[in-house]
């Protein structure tokens, strides 16, 4: 019996966007209207299975970092960077900041002070 190359290397792994948030797997793109609503709606499976605000607060602070960090590459190289969704299409920067104007909404509502931690 002969193999292909991809079955005898196994499942692929996923990267570590995805792998952070496995519990939103289930989601179809399709039903979303934006590329930032399915984030929104991963984020809002995924975070009640945190143990603490603590927890949510330090991903939360995390992801929105790593989306400024992806905005300012974005900018930077006018798009460049982006990579083509085949439901949502290129990203846009209204997808970037409004990401990220969610996650800061996010973070502020948490209890706490979070102005330490960011």
């Amino acid at each position: 019996m002969v193999t292909s190359d991809a079955a005898s290397r196994g499942p692929a792994q996923p990267r570590a966007s995805e792998a952070t948030m496995d519990a939103s797997s289930a989601l179809s793109k399709a039903d979303f209207a934006s590329r930032a609503g399915f984030f929104r709606a991963r984020l809002d499976r995924y975070l009640p299975t945190l143990q603490s605000d603590h927890a949510r607060r330090v991903f939360l602070i995390r992801q929105r970092e790593v989306f400024r960090q992806q905005y300012g590459e974005f900018v930077a190289k006018r798009g460049a960077t982006a990579k083509r969704d085949p439901i949502f299409g290129w990203p846009t920067a209204a997808d970037f900041v409004e990401t990220i104007a969610d996650l800061d909404r996010r973070i502020s509502d948490l209890p706490g002070d979070g102005k330490a931690a960011a």
